[in-house]
């Protein structure tokens, strides 16, 4: 067996004092994050939505029948549908960063979700061990 690490002397010492070594690290992240998180959390949980899609393209209906029935001829249509391509081409570059950075904070939920099953996975098996022998 080679050295402990910090994880498996406090599954040691868990185990020694007869407490829990499982804990719930995602709760400690949420309580710590900063409002500009929160903020980038709020916004990719909008644009991850049904909503999102479903309300860009109720707006997109909406603008083509207004066009439609109040101003029938377009003297420019090509120009107007640039515009609209333009700022939905904007709108997907400006919620890409939130996407990226919403996926490193769930990177580090996992990886905290991951040291705690490695906690409860080694004190698991030290319990294992001391019943077999």
């Amino acid at each position: 067996m080679g050295e402990m690490g910090d994880d498996e002397i406090a599954v040691l010492h868990s185990i020694r004092e007869h407490k829990l070594v499982a804990r719930d690290d995602n709760e400690l992240l949420e309580a710590n994050l900063s409002r500009s998180k929160q903020f980038v959390d709020g916004v990719t949980q909008i644009v991850g939505s049904w909503c999102f899609p479903a309300g860009i393209a109720l707006v997109l209906f909406l603008w083509l029948g207004w066009n439609l029935i109040v101003r029938p001829v377009e003297p420019y249509p090509m120009i107007v549908l640039a515009v609209v391509g333009a700022l939905l081409a904007s709108l997907a570059a400006l919620h890409g960063p939130f996407i990226v950075m919403n996926q490193r904070h769930q990177q580090k939920q996992d990886r905290a979700s991951a040291a705690n099953d490695y906690r409860v996975n080694v004190k698991a098996e030290l319990e294992i061990r001391f019943l077999a022998g």
